[in-house]
């Protein structure tokens, strides 16, 4: 399966620091990008499926707006800082060559790149 993604989102979320009552938070969220969802094998019994995998194709696009202190990373290069740590993070974890396997029998466990 190939899923085409596009997340756009009020999140709203907010941190106390706890250090005389400066916050942090995301305002919005978007993620563009295609998720590849690989169900394999196919078995003859309960549960069908041995396995799934999924993964991105390529880096998906992620564009966060922040409030209270966070807001700072919309000075020249904090925010590209903030931006490169999320995009190595997905590369490093979900981003082909990547990916992340669930086995759902022990009967179906293969390697992860073949699931």
């Amino acid at each position: 399966l190939i899923l085409g993604l596009r997340y756009m989102s009020d999140v709203d979320v907010a941190l106390d620091t706890r250090t005389g009552g400066v916050r942090v938070g995301v305002r919005r969220l978007t993620f563009t990008g295609r998720l590849c969802i690989v169900l394999r094998p196919v078995l003859q019994q309960f549960p069908v499926l041995g396995g799934v995998n999924i993964f991105f194709p390529v880096l998906p696009h992620i564009a966060l707006e922040f409030t209270g202190l966070a807001a700072l990373g919309h000075f020249p290069g904090v925010e590209q800082m903030i931006k490169n740590t999320v995009d190595d993070w997905l590369k490093n974890s979900l981003v082909l060559p990547n990916s992340k396997s669930i086995f759902l029998s022990q009967e179906g466990a293969t390697d992860p790149i073949e699931c």
